[in-house]
């Protein structure tokens, strides 16, 4: 069934890519065809492929979603639940449990879980409306986000899904001089996970020295150089700012050496391919008429990872930052390379469809949404 949903969504795109000739991302915002041709022929077919896997997958399935589960079955009212899911789940963030009281008066576990999948699946593309904007791409092209690694991510750690939106249009908000939205959405996805906590350092890469090429790529260079020193850094962190929760964080996720759900993230084909892409597209660099926040962002992600490399489930983390952006980074190295633009949208899409292959025969991601496909790959 699943690969079913695969296959139609290989035909839909095929349909629109002969008739949309490129158009989808070498249009502009504004689409030339109408919007319900690419709604019809590329967005609705990859929702669906979600919600297949993501939203009705098994309540049992992989390392978190029967918790996920219980604690939002034991949810009473907004004011106990986050003690409610700090004792069922294990979790202390201030707004998760709390807003998933307006869902839990009316849906059951399924229902839940195909809800939080459809919003994210819209906060997703929330976030892309001013990237598209700003770099003249459709922001239809969000959904192949979910063709991604950010795919399992959705199903497992629901909670960071729910935040990255959120952090990314408050990194944007920054370089575009809100800073009250950017406190706000900030203060947004450091409530529903704790990981978004480091956007608020963000606004370094505003010094004049992220303006230049090599300032950006040897931001993330340099730290992986004095990642050695991660867990000082992390300690000292904690120690100024003194919250309870991040300590209980800092010992899960550094002193106990905690291994990664995903295993060893630098063995892992498709995180390799995110942190290739990244530098690509940092050598790429910009055009004169566009700012760099698509660049500092990815060089800023890109140290995260780097940075905390000694650290496999720290590093881990940052990743669904970087997949969140990797439909429009490739889509933006495509259109520089001038190639005629009905080839460069086949190649995204023949890309991000291989992507998403290799994301279904990860054996990581059957075991975290409950599906086994190891058969039918072993059978190829």
């Amino acid at each position: 069934m699943g690969f079913l949903a695969l296959l139609i969504v290989l035909l839909l795109f095929s349909l629109q890519l002969i008739i949309s000739r490129g158009g989808l991302i070498f249009s502009g915002h504004k689409l030339e065809l109408p919007q319900a041709f690419f709604c019809i022929t590329f967005l609705v077919p990859i929702f669906i492929y979600g919600l297949f896997f993501i939203a009705f997958r098994p309540l049992d399935a992989g390392f978190d979603t029967a918790r996920y589960v219980e604690a939002y079955l034991s949810l009473s009212d907004v004011f106990s639940a986050r003690s409610t899911g700090a004792s069922v789940y294990g979790n202390t963030e201030l707004l998760w449990w709390p807003f998933q009281t307006i869902f839990s008066e009316w849906l059951g576990g399924r229902g839940w879980l195909v809800a939080n999948y459809i919003m994210v699946f819209l906060l997703v593309f929330w976030a892309y409306i001013p990237l598209g904007r700003k770099y003249e791409v459709s922001p239809l092209i969000f959904s192949l986000v979910f063709l991604t690694y950010f795919f399992v991510y959705s199903g497992n750690t629901m909670r960071q899904a729910v935040a990255l939106p959120f952090a990314l249009v408050a990194f944007c908000s920054f370089f575009d001089k809100k800073y009250l939205r950017f406190l706000l959405y900030s203060a947004v996805a450091v409530g529903f996970h704790w990981s978004a906590i480091v956007f608020l350092f963000s606004p370094i890469m505003r010094l004049p020295i992220f303006n230049r090429r090599l300032g950006l790529i040897f931001a993330p260079l340099g730290l992986f150089l004095m990642s050695i020193f991660f867990a000082d850094f992390a300690k000292l962190f904690v120690d100024l700012v003194g919250m309870p929760e991040l300590r209980v964080k800092y010992e899960l996720y550094i002193e106990s050496g905690r291994v990664s759900h995903v295993g060893d993230v630098w063995t892992k084909l498709n995180f390799w391919l995110c942190i290739l892409a990244g530098f690509l597209f940092l050598f790429v660099w910009r055009s004169e008429k566009q700012d760099n926040v698509l660049y500092a962002y990815v060089s800023f992600i890109l140290g995260l990872i780097l940075f905390g490399v000694s650290i496999s489930d720290f590093s881990e983390r940052f990743f669904p930052a970087l997949f969140l952006v990797f439909p429009l980074i490739v889509t933006l190295i495509l259109r520089r390379l001038k190639w005629p633009k009905v080839v460069s949208e086949g190649v995204l899409h023949l890309m991000f469809l291989l992507m998403g292959l290799m994301v279904l025969a990860n054996h990581s991601a059957q075991e975290t949404l409950g599906y086994d496909f190891t058969d039918f790959f072993e059978g190829l």
